[in-house]
């Protein structure tokens, strides 16, 4: 595997406001991206309570807080949804960390794993077979 691994984390009770996953190395230090720095991720794990009809995790490339055609990474909802696995590979944008927002109030949880690539370079992605 090429990159820097790292956690992804989110929890929220209210997740209705656009808010960043955390990312955290193995020592469970918190990461930032630099600007030349793009995630990639491998695996997700995403969780929303009955309330919550739907959540989206997505690459905010407006920079709006708002979900839009070309960010969407995951969608889950319609209750007490869990979605395993990811778009392995998947090439964030730039500089941030994807975003969470949910349709609704409740508890909404986000997991997985990812590597951070520098220079943006997202051809690694092709060569993270598992």
């Amino acid at each position: 595997m090429q990159g820097r691994f790292v956690r992804i984390e989110f929890y929220s009770a209210d997740a209705q406001a656009a808010a960043a996953v955390k990312l955290y190395d193995e020592d469970g230090n918190e990461v930032t991206l630099a600007a030349n720095e793009r995630l990639l991720i491998d695996t997700l794990n995403l969780f929303g309570v009955a309330a919550v009809t739907s959540a989206i995790l997505f690459d905010d490339r407006a920079a709006n807080g708002t979900p839009a055609a070309g960010e969407y990474i995951a969608v889950f909802g319609n209750g007490s949804n869990h979605f395993e696995g990811g778009p392995e590979g998947f090439a964030c944008m730039k500089g941030a960390a994807p975003k969470v927002k949910a349709a609704a109030a409740g508890i909404v949880s986000v997991s997985g794993s990812g590597h951070i690539i520098q220079n943006g370079d997202s051809s690694a992605a092709q060569t993270w077979k598992a």
